[in-house]
């Protein structure tokens, strides 16, 4: 057997997709469309902005490949790694045992600095928390107001059921005089209806009302507290999470100062 010679997959290697060609595709479909449809329609609404944004993708792709020279990059790349090359060997030969103290001093200030950046990462956890928390207390409080609001809407709402069935019997009572029993049929289930709504949302006694009232209301300013509480939290986590990566930021762009600082004192 040959080994020497090139061997080839069997599987076609996926072709990336053109997007100028698809761009075109989306362009027919619009033409196609506009035709058959009133332009005013939906599905060509949805075209034109679906044309829209890729037009406006492919315009930033070719925008972003305006400034890109991959062989001026690759040169320069090759050139950077000869001067570390040459300039690194210089270093090696003048501080010979001297390497270690300086790798072990870098290795350590490093260390310093990605715990810093570990912190800034808890810090970024701890604020999105505290934020879902406050969002979540929020909307316990919108419900419990929401709730209290319409308990102290029930008296309202049931004597609208009341009169509501009042007037069905009334018609009912006037159509059964007038032998009107289709009617007198129809308003009696009418009033029936309205009368089974209080087997699912029964009359309260006056201190059962005063009782849930009661309990809606501390619900309602019990949750207001928490939200104020949460938000406190929240602010806080913001605060401690700019802090840190305010602190961890100046330490990355100061990086290459305080090592140099630190080894020439080796």
């Amino acid at each position: 057997m040959n080994t020497n010679n090139t061997s080839t997959s069997c599987t076609a290697k996926p072709v990336s997709p053109d997007p100028e060609k698809q761009l075109e595709i989306l362009k027919l479909k619009l033409q196609e469309k506009e035709a058959a449809l009133a332009s005013g329609t939906e599905e060509v609404k949805s075209l034109r902005e679906d044309l829209k944004a890729r037009q406006a993708k492919i315009a930033e792709v070719r925008q972003l490949l305006t400034g890109y020279d991959a062989q001026k990059l690759q040169r320069q790349l090759n050139d950077d790694n000869k001067v570390i090359t040459t300039k690194s060997g210089i270093a090696d030969a003048a501080l010979k045992d001297k390497k270690t103290v300086i790798d072990t001093a870098i290795k350590m200030f490093d260390e310093k600095l990605y715990a810093q950046g570990r912190d800034v990462d808890t810090a970024r956890t701890n604020c999105m928390k505290a934020d879902e928390e406050t969002k979540a207390a929020v909307d316990a409080a919108e419900t419990a107001r929401r709730t209290f609001e319409e308990s102290k809407n029930i008296p309202i709402k049931f004597d609208a059921w009341l009169k509501d069935t009042k007037a069905a019997l009334d018609q009912a009572i006037k159509a059964e005089t007038q032998g009107d029993y289709v009617a007198l049929y129809f308003l009696t289930g009418e009033a029936q209806q309205i009368v089974d709504k209080f087997k699912a949302d029964p009359i309260l006694s006056d201190d059962e009302y005063k009782n849930s009232l009661d309990a809606k209301l501390s619900d309602s300013d019990t949750t207001r507290e928490n939200v104020n509480a949460k938000k406190a939290i929240a602010d806080q986590a913001l605060k401690d999470l700019n802090e840190k990566a305010k602190n961890y930021d100046a330490a990355k762009a100061s990086r290459r100062t305080e090592l140099l600082s630190i080894l020439k004192k080796l």
